[in-house]
């Protein structure tokens, strides 16, 4: 099942003040240096320009909207993953683990979401407990991205760090917390980082392969902020590996509350949802609006 992409908004064109090819240069500078294929070290600068931003989106995006902190294990049992519906579609895409060599036990977490379900399954929840706002950055998500398939490139790291947000809550708690996401995080990124971006709405996510999908599920299951827009990238021969995604705030209607045996006091439906920001590509997306000479950044990133 294929995705379909939609543009649905772009930001206003910012000054760009770096033209090369972010990646190159930041080897070049020596800011991070390939460990392995995928996997990459990050020195000083990248680093304290992650936590920089990773600050920032905590306290202008996730705190804002009530998100608290929580620490999920990130070696997740394969019977979850099953239960999910995960391995059947994107099995190739994880990394297994298993005990002296006997058969994979557990996975690497590829979302970091994971253990939310587990977390809530065959719970009864009162309405003062929703929505339930969750928030973890305690560590990398592990994922297969086409290695072999793809150029060299920090878009395809096998390991990243990520802003995780999890909220459970009926359908319209869900929506939204969602669109406030949305709203937030271009609002950072507009006034605080200064930086272009390009909204697309996506369907047809993976948990739903092989499933009729009805009114019970959103019609927009997914919106992707990217970095930079068309036009932006046209006027200035712009190649896609400048282009970064930013954040993924989904929607996963009632396929996990179903699954895991969710439910709310009163007989109302609950529905799950999640949002990613990865560190990484948006250290990347910076350098490539901003450049690497910290007098050209915003105010609030040097």
């Amino acid at each position: 099942m294929t995705e379909e992409k939609v543009i649905l908004k772009q930001s206003k064109e910012q000054k760009r003040k770096f033209n090369g090819n972010v990646f190159e240069q930041a080897k070049k500078s020596g800011w991070i240096k390939e460990f392995s294929k995928g996997q990459y070290f990050y020195d000083n600068n990248y680093t304290s320009l992650a936590r920089k931003i990773e600050n920032i989106l905590i306290k202008k995006v996730a705190i804002k909207l009530g998100f608290t902190e929580y620490l999920f294990p990130k070696l997740i049992p394969i019977e979850i993953m099953e239960k999910m519906g995960y391995l059947e579609p994107l099995g190739h895409t994880v990394y297994y683990v298993g005990d002296n060599g006997t058969k994979p036990e557990y996975v690497l977490a590829p979302a970091q979401c994971e253990p939310v379900y587990w977390f809530n399954a065959n719970k009864i929840l009162n309405a003062n407990q929703l929505p339930q706002l969750m928030l973890d950055r305690s560590g990398y998500t592990y994922r297969k991205e086409n290695q072999n398939n793809t150029p060299e490139s920090i878009h395809r790291s096998k390991e990243f760090l990520k802003i995780e947000l999890t909220y459970l809550g009926t359908p319209k708690q869900v929506e939204d917390v969602r669109q406030q996401l949305l709203k937030k995080s271009l609002n950072v990124l507009d006034k605080v980082f200064e930086m272009d971006w390009t909204v697309e709405a996506n369907g047809n996510p993976f948990y739903l392969i092989g499933k009729q999908k009805d009114n019970s599920y959103p019609k927009i299951s997914k919106y992707r902020i990217k970095s930079g827009t068309p036009k932006e990238r046209t006027a200035n021969n712009l190649i896609n590996e400048q282009r970064f995604e930013l954040v993924s705030i989904n929607s996963h209607g009632p396929h996990f509350t179903n699954t895991f045996n969710i439910k709310e006091s009163k007989g109302k439906q609950l529905w799950t949802g999640c949002a990613g920001f990865g560190l990484n590509l948006w250290c990347a997306a910076f350098l490539a609006q901003h450049g690497f000479n910290e007098k050209d950044w915003p105010k609030a990133l040097q």
